[in-house]
C-alpha cells in the first residue's frame, strides 16, 4: 500500500438516522467512478462496511488490539477490500455497557495511524462516524487533521434536526468552514422536508441529497449489498450518484448554528419552557444539597487540596490486616503512595509515631491501562482481588481513581460478586473516582465512614468512646500517642 489520502470526509449526524446506509453507497459511487475510497467505520457496532464486503462481518480494529502482540500487527489484517476495489476498516470498540467507545475511537486511529493508514493509496478517506458530536472521541474526525469536510445527514425529526444543530456547534469549536452540506434522508412523514428545509435556510447550509424513504434498501440489505451494487439503475442509486458528484465538486460552507430556543422556534413553532428553581433547603454555594459528612472545601466550593482518592487512601493503608486496592493507573497510585509515605517520614522527622501499618502499607495497584480505558475495568478489577485471595487475604479496601468514573465501571458490582463467590472476604468499595467526590478530607471521612459501616461489629462501640480510624496525614500536628 502506497501513496496518501487527497481527501478526508466525515459522514455526521444522529444514531440510526442512516449514515451508514449513505455512507457505504456514496463510497459505491464513488468507487463506479474509479474513485479509490478508503472506508472507515466509527462505531462499536462495526456494521458501516458490511454492504460493500458482501454482508459479512469484519475483524474490528480495536478487537485486534486486544487479541494480537504489537509487534505481529499489520495493517492489512484489519483492512478488507470491497466493491469495486474499495478499502474497509471497523474501528469497533467495548461491550454495551462497559468502557468508553470515544476513547476507543481514538485508540484505533492511533493504531491505524502507527501500522501506516496514512500512506494507503486511495482518493479519499471517508469517516462514518456514531451518532452526534457526543464527546471528544468521535469528535476525532471533527479536528483539521482527519476530515477536511463533514457533511451531516438528518430526517425531519426534531431530535435529528437537533442532533445536525450540536455537530455545526461542535464543528464550529475547530474549522467552522468545513461543512458540505446536508444530506435529507426521509422517515417518510409528509412534513418533514419542510423542517429540514426552514433548518437549512436557518444556518445558511445547503441540501446537497434528498434521499426518499424506500423499501429498496432493506432489499438490498438482504443481498448484503449496496443499492449502488443491488440495484444500479434504481432512482435512488442515481441519487447517491448526484450526491457523488457533489463530494467531488468539494464546495464546503461555514458552520451557523442555531441555540435551543431558535431551534425549538424554528422546528416546532414554540419556545423552549423555562423551568422553576428549586426551593432550596440546606444548600451550599453551588446549589448541591450537604452530605451528613462534607470537608469544608468540597461543601463551599473552596480550592481543592488533594483528592478524595488520596485521602481515602491514606486511612485505609493505616488498618492493620486490610487490603487496599487502588482501582487506578499506576501513575496514580504510586503519587498517592509517595503521599503517604512523605507523611510518615514528615511524622518521624518531627518526632510523632505512626501506626506499624501506615509505615509499610499492604497496597496494590490494578495498573489500569489504555486497553482498560476503552474495554473497561471490571474484569481487570475482579482478577486482582481473586489473586489476593488466593494469597489468603480476606478484607479489601477498593478505592476508585479518576478512569473508573470515567468509563463508567462497577466496583460494586464485583465486589459483590467477588463475596459471593468467597464467603467470608469482606469488601468495602469507596468510589472517590479521583477528586469527583472531593477534596483530600472528604476522601478520609468516606474511607472513616466506610470502614466502620463495613467492618465494625455491632457490640465494639462502648458509651462516651470514639472510634479513631484514621487520622488527616496532612495536618502538621497529631498526638504522639494513640
Amino acid at each position: 500500500m502506497s501513496g496518501s489520502a487527497r481527501r478526508k470526509i466525515a459522514i455526521y449526524g444522529k444514531g440510526g438516522i442512516g449514515k451508514s446506509t449513505v455512507s457505504s453507497n456514496l463510497t459505491a459511487a464513488l468507487s463506479d467512478m474509479g474513485i479509490r475510497v478508503l472506508q472507515i467505520g466509527c462505531d462499536p457496532k462495526h456494521d458501516s462496511t458490511r454492504g460493500l464486503i458482501g454482508g459479512a462481518v469484519q475483524n474490528t480494529v480495536l478487537d485486534y488490539l486486544k487479541e494480537v502482540k504489537p509487534e505481529d500487527r499489520k495493517l492489512e489484517d484489519v483492512v478488507s477490500r470491497g466493491y469495486k476495489g474499495c478499502l474497509c476498516v471497523e474501528a469497533g470498540g467495548p461491550e454495551p455497557g462497559v468502557g468508553c467507545a470515544g476513547r476507543g475511537i481514538i485508540t484505533a486511529f492511533d493504531l491505524l495511524e502507527r501500522l501506516g493508514s496514512g500512506q494507503v493509496d486511495s482518493d479519499i478517506t471517508l469517516y462514518d462516524v456514531l451518532g452526534d458530536v457526543v464527546c471528544g472521541g468521535f469528535a476525532v474526525p471533527l479536528r483539521n487533521d482527519y476530515a477536511d469536510t463533514v457533511y451531516i445527514v438528518t430526517s425531519g425529526e426534531f431530535m435529528a434536526i437537533y442532533a445536525a444543530n450540536n455537530i455545526l456547534r461542535g464543528t464550529a469549536n475547530y474549522n467552522p468552514d468545513r461543512i458540505g452540506g446536508i444530506i435529507f434522508n426521509s422517515r417518510g412523514d409528509p412534513e418533514e422536508e419542510a423542517r429540514v428545509e426552514r433548518f437549512s435556510e436557518a444556518v445558511g447550509i445547503p441540501i446537497i441529497a434528498r434521499i426518499p424513504r424506500s423499501s429498496v434498501f432493506m432489499d438490498a440489505e438482504q443481498r448484503g449489498a449496496t443499492v449502488i451494487e443491488a440495484f444500479p439503475d434504481s432512482e435512488i442509486a442515481g441519487t447517491f450518484r448526484d450526491l457523488a458528484h457533489a463530494v467531488i465538486e468539494g464546495k464546503r460552507y461555514h458552520a451557523r448554528f442555531l441555540s435551543e430556543n431558535e431551534l425549538e422556534k424554528l422546528i416546532l413553532g414554540r419556545e423552549t419552557a423555562k423551568k422553576e428553581k428549586p426551593v432550596h433547603r440546606e444548600l451550599n454555594v453551588t446549589g448541591t444539597e450537604f452530605r451528613p459528612y462534607t470537608s469544608k472545601n468540597t461543601a463551599y466550593d473552596e480550592p481543592i487540596h488533594g483528592c478524595a482518592f488520596s485521602g481515602a487512601s491514606s486511612v485505609c493503608t493505616s488498618v492493620k490486616g486490610l487490603t487496599t486496592v487502588l482501582h487506578s493507573p499506576r501513575s496514580c497510585a504510586q503519587l498517592t503512595v509517595q503521599l503517604d509515605s512523605k507523611s510518615v517520614k514528615g511524622a518521624y522527622t518531627r518526632g510523632y509515631s505512626t501506626s506499624e501499618t501506615f509505615g509499610d502499607p499492604d497496597v496494590i495497584c490494578t495498573d489500569m491501562g489504555e486497553g482498560t480505558m476503552v474495554f473497561g475495568g471490571n474484569d481487570l478489577l475482579r482478577r486482582k482481588l481473586e489473586e489476593q485471595i488466593s494469597l489468603g487475604k480476606r478484607d479489601f479496601a477498593v478505592i476508585t481513581a479518576c478512569p473508573p468514573g470515567i468509563i463508567g465501571d462497577d466496583p460494586r458490582g464485583v465486589a459483590a460478586t467477588v463475596e459471593k463467590e468467597h464467603p467470608g472476604v469482606k469488601i468495602v468499595v469507596l468510589e472517590e473516582d479521583g477528586n469527583a467526590t472531593g477534596d483530600f478530607m472528604q476522601g478520609t471521612l468516606d474511607a472513616g465512614i466506610g470502614l466502620i459501616e463495613r467492618f465494625a461489629s455491632k457490640g465494639d462501640t462502648r458509651p462516651m468512646t470514639v472510634n479513631l480510624v484514621g487520622v488527616k496525614t496532612m495536618a502538621s500536628s497529631a498526638c504522639s500517642e494513640l
